[in-house]
């Protein structure tokens, strides 16, 4: 999945930079992605943090919905 969104990354890249003829448009634009990826880190890495609590504070229950739903999915794959 890497090497798909960095050759996807590349692809609009080379669709959308074109585009923009001036330092400053290209500088803007990259701003923004940076911007947009940084805030989607951080919000990746407060909810994996949050979640991580939760699972630590009710270890047995979050184990044993988890057993359950992979049964799930293992007898829906049969059936």
């Amino acid at each position: 999945m890497q090497i798909f969104g960095a050759a996807y990354m590349l692809y609009l890249a080379w669709k959308i930079l074109p585009v923009y003829d001036s330092a400053q448009a290209v500088a803007g634009f990259t701003l923004i992605l940076t911007v947009i990826g940084a805030s989607g880190s951080f919000v990746w890495a407060l909810f994996g943090s949050a979640l991580c609590r939760l699972l630590n504070r009710y270890t047995k229950a979050a184990n044993l919905i988890m057993a359950l739903l992979l049964v799930y999915c293992v007898i829906s794959l049969f059936l």
